[in-house]
């Protein structure tokens, strides 16, 4: 899924380009989202309850809190470096306000069909690379972990929150395992308990007799006794792709 935001305080601008990344995203069958805010204060407040965006097209020139504000507060408050910001502006006056805040691009109204659409397959095309990471935020900080350094990710007891524990480190962060799950099924995870997702290709012994796994950093992890023909056909299936 493609998450858009669009925030810009002309209705007609806005019209237009949502309905040209609807068109091009369509046309390639993509997974996509895109919302639309007129000003500031409405799109920091959406941000604040944890909303991540991949892409969002910025007006410079909407009222009291401008399009560079907003930019400072994705880049600086929220520590958010993920985003794809591509500014707007009837003038090209801007280009050092601009400068610390890594903008992907800037767009020059009016708008050129062809160029927006230039823009977003170089940001698909980048996006595509990023795959093989894991994003999530912890408060206002946004993480990304290769999928290979996650070892696995555990629901925490009593709450509404996963703790993923990777060869570095252990982040704290809000999520269910489910939703986790519907992420990183392309990435060879195995579910071994109703709580824990475990990265295959970091499991260095699976004891299911015993019902325990180990993994490369030499935790101990248990199976469930419920789950244990579901994991160890999944576990012997990606074995055999992997060698096979």
């Amino acid at each position: 899924m493609i998450n858009i935001a669009i925030l810009d305080d002309d209705n007609n601008i806005c019209v237009k380009l949502e309905n040209i990344l609807i068109e091009y995203l369509k046309k390639y069958h993509l997974k996509f989202n895109v919302d639309v805010f007129y000003n500031g204060q409405e799109f920091i407040k959406y941000l604040k309850n944890e909303n991540i965006y991949d892409i969002i097209f910025l007006d410079i020139e909407i009222g009291n809190l401008t399009g560079v504000d907003v930019g400072k507060y994705i880049r600086k408050k929220l520590n958010n470096k993920y985003s794809k910001i591509i500014y707007i502006s009837s003038f090209n006056k801007y280009a050092m306000d601009l400068f610390d805040l890594k903008p992907t691009n800037f767009l020059i109204k009016p708008l050129n069909k062809n160029k927006i659409i230039e823009v977003v397959k170089d940001i698909l095309n980048d996006i595509d690379l990023q795959e093989n990471e894991f994003v999530f935020k912890v408060k206002y900080d946004t993480f990304r972990i290769r999928y290979k350094n996650i070892l696995y990710f555990e629901s925490v007891k009593l709450s509404k929150n996963i703790k993923i524990v990777t060869i570095d480190n252990t982040y704290i962060f809000r999520e269910t395992l489910n939703n986790i799950e519907e992420i990183v099924k392309k990435n060879n995870f195995i579910k071994i308990s109703k709580s824990i997702l475990v990265n295959f290709h970091n499991i260095t012994v699976f004891k299911p007799v015993e019902l325990e796994m180990i993994l490369i950093n030499n935790d101990v992890l248990p199976l469930s006794k419920n789950r244990i023909n579901s994991i160890k056909g999944t576990y012997f299936d990606l074995l055999d792709e992997r060698y096979y």
